[in-house]
Parts: structure tokens; C-alpha cells; sequence
């Protein structure tokens, strides 16, 4: 049994998760500045603390990481009050400042008063599922789900060792097509979906590029680090991050490397493009703009602590979040700050936008709309545990995921509680909607299907970006690629082949048997002669 009073401890005090760019170990900064090394799955940390702790309890190191992460119920520790501060517009002086290193910063706090809304707590109807595909392992990924075909990872756990799988499941009966097993486990990366091409990233480092109806696997890109990146895929070139701290471009049709960019650290968050530009957060602290075509910087920004939420852009403006606790607000063109909005907690949840509203989710168990122009909050809602998942709109409704093991809906307008959906574990994959059926990932190991009275697809810049996850139809659904062997190019390049068999059997039919009766007709003639003598 872990003491709480060292709970308290860890989550109050100033020690600081930096990083854990290889999956197996996370670097700590202690109270003091130090920084010291945690391995969870060998239970054990750096620092002087750790040898007097018991090996149940662990250190306030391994306690921070595991509060982190979420493996130890937040419930049972004491707040120290925030919740007065949370999406307040305070004056600049009050902020944190942010120094830049490569471009001006500046702050801009909207003094419009927040039109905030109190949501409505009581409990709503809850849904039930259609089906639950179980996986061997947790499904951390986010579903994709293209011409009734659901396409998620299993193997978010660093702890279990069973090699993970990529499903293809069918969405009517709920049933696996086919499995992919390439072999290593933490999958978090969701897959792209193009023309019949299924781009997805791996634990293992690499990026694959698979028969969407098949399964059969046409080439692999192989880099250094973990990829929980999500590919972007844009005029035939894949856009990937990696654990060993690059971004890269590839050719969609081979998975030749086009270019690099390397940041400081590593890249696990999903990167957007919007025109001519790339956007994507680094472990380093910083959000990065880069040309699309070249892979050459045009500006970054940094902020207090590592970006791991995936970018989202709409009208002129990329919106992301920190875990330094900030939703930041960059204009597109030269990266300077519009607006900050604060949630006291770290965020690795992912924004979306739709219409004039922004949504997001923290570590602080909350979910919150702020005005996309100014950064007033509009609402917050409440869950019971940290939010990871990242939100999905479809017509006014708002779903996201919580570590309290449910799935809420809520009126994008109100924050009123619409219905929720209770798994059996918690739930880091961001959902999906897809003609009105919401497909989610549980650390239960189960993708569900839940109905529900929408109609519809997945809206919001998130969804249409296909960042995390997408519906059928996105930005870039019209892409054409063509892999040679794929299905989808079959039918085009195996034509003309096949008909020009065909012809060539059809004619060699009679020159065949006319060959056979003119060599019949000679032998004749020979054998005819030789009897003869």
C-alpha cells in the first residue's frame, strides 16, 4: 500500500517528468535541479532516496512518473486548491514568462470576461456497446475507420511484453479481417489511410506501409527511436516523428526518405500540414514550423516544457498544448504568440477546433472550450481522472475519453453532460466517429462500437488534419498513391497485362494447330520418302 502523505509530496512538489524518449526510462528533475534516471519496469531510480524506500512504495521520484502516467488514481491524493486559477485571464505580469530564443515572444491576454457556462453534473443515460473487439494488450492508439474497416494498435503497455498486433476489424460484425505482428509493443501511433494504403508507426521504430484489404506489408522505413507519432500523409510524402529526435519525410509510394529535421529531443507528437508548412511539437520544449517541401525550419517557439499534444490549425492560427499546462495560440506565419490559456496541469491531450470554439483536455481531469480568437475560457468540465484522450466533434457534441475509464459526451455549446460510456479500464485513444457509430480504445484491451442517436462523422480541425485518428473522409482522403502490387493498383496496372494474355492465347490457338498440321504434313513426306526407298 502506497502512503499518501508521500503521494502528496510527489505530486506537490517541484519535480518535474522531462522526457521519456526511449519508453524503457524516464529523466526526472528533482526538487533541487538534479536530474535522475527512473526505469518503472525495473522499479527502481538514481537518487540517493531510492535504496531506504521498500520496494512497494518506491521513492517520490517513481511515485511523480507513475502519478504521470496515471498509474496511480489521482483521487487519492490531495489538490492544493488551483481550481480558482484554472482558465482565468490574468495579467502579464501575474504569467510565467516564456523567453524565445529564435523568434520575439510576446503574451496577449484577452480582456473580454469569459463567457463561462456552469455544465450540467447530473447523471446523463449511459450507452451501451454494439461490440468490443479484445486485443492481446492495451489499445493506447487511436482508431481510423475507412470503408467500414476500423484500423487500431494494440501493446500500449511498457509492461507487458507480448508482441503487439494492428487490427483490421470489420465494423458490422466486429470481427478481424487481418492481423499485422510485426513484432515490439508500446503502439500508440494511430494509422493513416490512403487510396487503399494503411501508414502507421511502431514501438519498434518503424514505420510500415500495409494492404488495407490484405494486410500484406509493401515496405518499411526504419529509424532509431519509438514511433508514437502519427503519420501525416500530403501529396505522396509521409510526415512522421520519432523517439530519436527527427522528423521526417518519406515518399508514400517507396518510403525513400525525402528529408530530416532534427530537433533536441523526441518527437512523439503528430504533425500537421497546412499548405506549405509542417507543424509538430518536440520533447525539447519547443513547436516547430518547417517547409514542407525541403524540411528547412521557418521559425519555432518554445515553451516551459516538453509539447507531446499534436498541433491543430484554423484560420491563420496553430494551436497546441504544453506540459507546462499552457493551450498556446501561434499565428501560422511567424509564430508569435497570440494567447496562452492556463490549466495549471500538463497536456498531452491534442486540440481540436470547430467554429470559434477550441477544446482540449488536461492532467487536471478537465476538459475546456476557450474562444479560439481571444482564449476565454467558455466552460470546463469535469472527469475524475486525467484526460489524455484528445476530443472528437460531430454535430454540437464533444467526446473524449478520461483515465476514469469513461467516455463523455458533451454539448459543445453548454458543456452539459449528454450520456457517458463506462470500459472496464482507462481510456487513452481518442475517438472516432464514424456514420454515427463512436469507436474507442480502452485499456481493458477492447476497441468498441457504441451507438448512439448522431449522425454523422468526425468534425473538428483534429479529425479533418487526420491527426490521431480519422474518418473516411478528411482533408486528404482524395490523395492517389500507387504502390506497385498494392490492391488498389491492381486493378489499373494488372489490366492491360491480363488483356494482352488474353488476345495473345486467343491467337495462338489456330497458329498453334496450324503448326501442328504443317509439321504433321512435312513428316508425312519425310517418312513417306524413306519408306519408299
Amino acid at each position: 500500500m502506497v502512503d499518501r502523505r508521500r503521494l502528496r509530496r510527489a505530486k506537490n512538489q517541484d519535480i518535474y517528468v522531462i522526457g521519456n524518449p526511449y519508453d524503457e526510462l524516464y529523466r526526472v528533475q528533482g526538487s533541487r535541479g538534479k536530474e535522475y534516471q527512473v526505469d518503472l519496469n525495473a522499479h527502481s531510480c538514481t537518487c540517493p532516496d531510492w535504496s531506504k524506500r521498500s520496494p512497494e512504495g518506491g521513492c517520490k521520484h517513481i511515485l511523480k512518473v507513475k502519478l504521470e502516467e496515471g498509474l496511480i488514481d489521482p483521487i487519492t491524493v490531495e489538490d492544493r486548491g488551483y481550481t480558482e486559477l484554472i482558465g482565468q485571464n490574468r495579467s502579464v505580469e501575474q504569467e510565467n514568462s516564456i523567453e524565445k530564443t529564435s523568434e520575439p515572444s510576446f503574451e496577449t491576454q484577452s480582456n473580454r470576461p469569459s463567457s463561462e457556462t456552469q455544465p450540467n453534473h447530473t447523471v446523463p443515460t449511459t450507452r451501451e456497446y454494439i461490440w468490443a473487439f479484445e486485443a492481446n494488450d492495451w489499445i493506447d492508439s487511436s482508431p481510423t475507420v475507412v470503408d467500414e474497416t476500423a484500423f487500431v494498435w494494440s501493446g500500449g503497455n511498457s509492461r507487458h511484453y507480448e508482441d503487439s498486433e494492428l487490427y483490421a476489424i470489420d465494423i458490422t460484425s466486429g470481427t478481424a479481417q487481418w492481423r499485422f505482428e510485426p513484432g515490439g509493443n508500446q503502439n500508440k501511433s494511430s494509422p493513416t489511410v490512403v487510396d487503399g494504403i494503411v501508414f502507421v508507426g511502431s514501438g519498434n521504430g518503424h514505420l510500415y506501409a500495409l494492404d488495407a484489404n490484405s494486410g500484406i506489408c509493401h515496405w518499411t522505413f526504419e529509424t532509431d527511436g519509438t514511433i508514437h507519432s502519427s503519420p501525416a500523409v500530403v501529396d505522396n510524402t509521409i510526415f512522421v516523428g520519432s523517439g530519436d529526435s527527427n522528423l521526417y519525410a518519406l515518399d508514400a509510394t517507396t518510403g525513400t526518405q525525402q528529408w530530416s529535421f532534427e530537433t533536441g529531443d523526441a518527437v512523439h507528437s503528430s504533425p500537421v500540414v497546412v499548405d506549405d508548412t509542417v507543424f509538430v511539437g518536440s520533447y525539447d520544449n519547443h513547436l516547430y514550423a518547417v517547409e514542407k517541401e525541403t524540411g528547412v525550419q521557418k521559425w519555432d517557439f518554445e515553451t516551459s516544457n516538453s509539447v507531446r499534444s499534436s498541433p491543430t490549425v484554423a484560420d491563420g492560427f496553430v494551436f497546441f498544448g504544453s506540459t507546462d499546462g499552457y493551450l498556446y495560440s501561434l499565428d501560422t506565419s511567424t509564430g508569435f504568440q497570440d494567447w496562452r490559456f492556463k490549466t495549471v496541469d500538463k497536456i498531452v491531450s491534442s486540440p481540436t477546433v470547430v467554429g470559434d470554439t477550441i477544446l482540449i483536455g488536461s492532467h487536471n481531469n478537465k476538459l475546456y472550450a476557450a474562444d479560439t480568437a481571444t482564449g476565454g475560457k467558455k466552460w470546463e468540465f469535469d472527469t475524475n481522472c486525467p484526460i489524455k484522450s484528445s476530443p472528437t466533434v460531430v454535430n454540437g457534441t464533444v467526446l473524449v475519453g478520461s483515465f476514469d475509464c469513461n467516455l463523455y459526451a458533451i454539448d459543445v455549446e453548454t458543456g452539459d453532460l449528454e450520456w457517458r460510456f463506462e470500459a472496464g479500464d482507462r481510456i487513452y485513444s481518442s475517438p472516432t466517429v464514424h456514420n454515427g457509430l463512436v469507436f474507442v480504445g480502452s485499456r481493458d484491451r477492447n476497441l468498441y462500437a457504441i451507438d448512439t442517436d448522431m449522425r454523422g462523422s468526425g468534425e473538428g480541425t483534429r479529425a479533418m488534419l487526420g491527426a490521431l485518428g480519422h474518418p473516411g473522409k478528411w482533408k486528404y482522403s482524395d490523395q492517389k498513391i500507387t504502390i506497385p502490387g498494392s490492391s488498389t493498383s491492381s486493378v489499373q496496372e494488372e489490366t492491360t497485362p491480363i488483356l494482352y494474355y488474353v488476345i495473345l492465347l486467343v491467337l495462338s490457338v489456330p497458329i498453334a494447330s496450324l503448326t501442328v498440321i504443317l509439321l504433321v504434313i512435312l513428316m508425312s513426306f519425310i517418312f513417306g520418302g524413306v519408306l519408299a526407298l
